[in-house]
This record gives C-alpha cells, structure tokens and sequence, in this order.
C-alpha cells in the first residue's frame, strides 16, 4: 500500500493563540513539501486541519491530518519528517493506522469530519466560539496537492 497517514501537530497555546497555531501548521506544511527528500518520496496529499480545544478549556490542540501518497519503491523517512517538522514548527509528528478498506482519499474524508470531535450544538462556550471563528477566518481547512500521476506526459 502506498498511502500512508500522519498527524502534524504545532505545539499548544492559550485559547488565545490558534492563528499562531494555524500558521505554524500552514508554513510548516509548504517548506516541508519543498525538501527535496519530501518531493521525491511523496506524490501528493490530502487532509484536514483540526482544531481542538483540550480538556481543560484553555488551550487549543492544532494538528493536520494526512493522508500521503507515497512515490512505488520509495520509503519516507519518518526521523527526518519528524527532525525537520520540530525544527519548523516546534511540534511532532506520528503515523496514524490507515484501513485500506478506505483508501487514501476516504482518510483524507474522514479526517475532516468534525462530528466525532467537536462538542455538541450549544455546549461550545460562546467566547470560544468567537475564538475559534476568529482563528479559522481565511484558513484552509482542507488542504490537498500532487496527483500521483508524477512522470506522465499529457
């Protein structure tokens, strides 16, 4: 299977830094598709940004779910993803089991389904909400690039 998926995280803040978050995960992601070993391994992507607010309400979790299409025969460097993730953005990097009963599109899907992990209608705190309109405000949250069709001419 060539797909592979990872979670990208930037590291937390107060409730008050999300856009810092988002941004760290946006600029991490573009330089990180630039590397050389990256472009060569990986073929294209899909995903979602996740926002999370944490258990105790005061900081917010950003990650970027992916799924990877990895290059026939080449195998990602998962070290060197994770080394030169800290050093962009400060945060971790971790394989995700991915069912091949989805595939590598129905990951990306999945991972951008908000239903499993934002709270039910009306329990969001409304100050929160407003922060996290705020944070989200001109982001993408779905992020997809390449065609895994690399070497083919038209």
């Amino acid at each position: 299977m060539r797909a592979r998926a990872m979670v990208f995280s930037a590291p937390s803040g107060t409730v008050w830094e999300l856009p810092r978050s988002l941004d760290a995960l946006g600029e991490g992601l573009v330089v990180l598709k630039r590397r050389r070993f990256f472009a060569r391994c990986v073929l294209g992507g899909a995903g979602a940004l996740h926002p999370k607010l944490d258990e105790s309400g005061r900081a917010w979790s950003a990650h970027l779910h992916l799924a990877l299409d990895v290059a026939p025969g080449a195998e990602l460097d998962l070290e060197r993803v994770r080394g030169i993730w800290f050093q962009l953005t400060g945060g971790e990097v971790h394989d995700q089991p991915l069912r091949s009963a989805w595939g590598w599109c129905g990951y990306a899907m999945r991972a951008g389904r908000s239903k499993d992990y934002a709270p039910a209608t009306g329990e969001m705190d409304l100050r929160r909400f407003a922060l996290l309109l705020r944070g989200i405000h001109r982001r993408r949250l779905i992020v997809a690039w390449g065609t895994g069709r690399r070497g083919r001419r038209r």
